[in-house]
């Protein structure tokens, strides 16, 4: 599905109200991390928190605050407590870690984010590639300018 498609299904959960903040958050999660996303971002020149930030902001949190509530509570059934309670707890436990002098600021996380999104692309252009070239020796096979003994040391 596109994140396009993705984020109109997003905004629907969201005229439904807090009760869906979890799954929106699911889909806006899996929208970050959208390589056409990141490219559409890219292009327009638009940061992609501030986006998913205007997702969310009815929330009382940043979509940065609400994935650390994510880390922090993974199941959906912890986000039937008050919302309120566990961004409160998250705001509290991320205060208490810039005091220690932790690595908490939103730029770093954001930088971390930002790793994890170029690797996945890399990721994602190797696996590609792989099926470029598998497609590529399927269609020799096929049309029969390989030999199978060929096609088996290229494998």
């Amino acid at each position: 599905m596109s994140w396009r498609k993705q984020m109109e299904e997003a905004r629907k959960l969201r005229a439904e109200g807090s009760k869906m903040v979890y799954q929106r958050m699911v889909i806006l999660m899996a929208i970050e991390s959208d390589p056409e996303f990141v490219d559409w971002c890219a292009q327009t020149e638009t940061n992609i928190y501030d986006v998913l930030d205007e997702e969310v902001a009815e929330l009382n949190a940043n979509y940065l605050v609400l994935v650390a509530v994510m880390k922090k509570y993974p199941k959906e059934l912890d986000w039937a407590k008050k919302l309120g309670v566990l961004i409160a707890e998250v705001k509290e436990s991320q205060k208490r870690t810039r005091e220690s002098g932790e690595r908490t600021s939103w730029k770093e996380i954001a930088e971390e984010r930002q790793k994890e999104i170029e690797r996945l692309t890399s990721q994602l252009a190797s696996a590609m590639s792989r099926i470029t070239e598998l497609e590529r020796i399927l269609e020799l096979a096929i049309t029969g300018k390989i030999t199978e003994r060929e096609l088996e040391s290229v494998g």
